[in-house]
């Protein structure tokens, strides 16, 4: 069996925790990275006898995760959503269709959140969990292809031997991390920042429900919390231009954008309405010195720290 040789399958459930069977068509999202873990808890037998020895253990809820990494790219249609963008929407995002784009905003909407059945096929052999829902967190450089990387816990289900699928896959090509537009506006718009690498994590809480009624004994995950942050090293730059220790501590926010490319059909752009500096360090990039910024995100009316437009 080979590394290599790996496939990851995703598809909404029609009911929140019922496992789906996965197709051809539910595997066309490429990743170049793919794991999974399978750790139940251990219930321990620990009654009172006359020996110290160890009894034999259970198994506890059976809890499992997947992660994957993805390339960041457009469907190749402004109003067809990416490939990804299903699991996009199971990490908290509303996933929205208008005249010429496809847009995703953060969501608190408990039913507009979509489980995931997910299953991770390697070489004929076939890992799933179901009732899945994760976090998402993506990873920008400069002349490099972009990346999101996305976690999801579910219930485990049995491994069993499989065929590897047959998907139909987009024929677009990721587009590499230059001629992004970036531009901080804090009362004053800043679109001049040397910028090499940025990243954002929704950092989602995942949890999966407990429910003594299932035959699991588990219903599905649910998103109880998040708080959008993340990085970037502007080079430094002199305080008349960019006073990032007042934006510290007075606080202030301003708001944020970026672009990923620029063709109709494989561009993206992110934007944020409140970018809020919460610390700064010195860094040093072959030699030039940087800010190294970490940031978080926050809501401006609710439900919009950062919105990623498909056009």
């Amino acid at each position: 069996m080979l590394s290599r040789k790996k496939q990851l399958a995703a598809k909404v459930e029609s009911t929140k925790g019922t496992k789906e069977t996965l197709a051809d068509a539910d595997a066309n999202i490429l990743c170049d990275e793919i794991s999974v873990s399978f750790s139940p808890e251990e219930v321990v037998r620990d009654p009172l006898r006359s020996s110290i020895s160890p009894l034999v253990s259970l198994p506890g809820a059976k809890i499992g995760t997947i992660t994957c990494r993805v390339e960041l790219k457009g469907s190749g249609t402004a109003t067809t959503a990416p490939s990804w963008g299903t699991l996009l929407r199971a990490c908290g995002f509303e996933e929205t269709t208008d005249a010429d784009s496809v847009y995703y905003t953060p969501t608190s909407d408990e039913d507009s959140i979509p489980t995931l059945t997910i299953g991770v096929n390697n070489d004929g052999r076939l890992d799933l969990i179901y009732g899945a829902r994760g976090n998402v967190s993506f990873e920008f450089a400069a002349n490099q292809v972009a990346y999101a990387t996305f976690t999801f816990t579910g219930i485990f289900d049995d491994t069993t031997d499989s065929s590897m699928w047959s998907p139909t896959y987009e024929s677009t090509i990721p587009v590499t991390w230059k001629n992004a537009s970036i531009s901080f506006n804090f009362g004053a718009s800043w679109t001049t920042a040397v910028v090499s690498a940025l990243t954002i994590d929704m950092n989602n809480e995942v949890t999966i429900r407990q429910d003594a009624n299932a035959a699991t004994g588990l219903s599905y995950a649910i998103i109880t919390a998040r708080d959008p942050g993340g990085t970037i090293d502007p080079d430094k730059v002199l305080v008349a231009t960019q006073d990032w220790i007042s934006h510290i501590t007075t606080p202030t926010t301003g708001t944020f954008s970026f672009d990923l490319g620029t063709s109709t059909g494989n561009k993206l752009s992110f934007s944020a309405p409140k970018f809020q500096v919460i610390g700064r360090e010195d860094g040093d990039r072959d030699g030039v010195a940087v800010d190294t910024i970490t940031f978080k995100l926050r809501a401006d009316s609710g439900d919009d720290e950062l919105m990623i437009d498909h056009v």
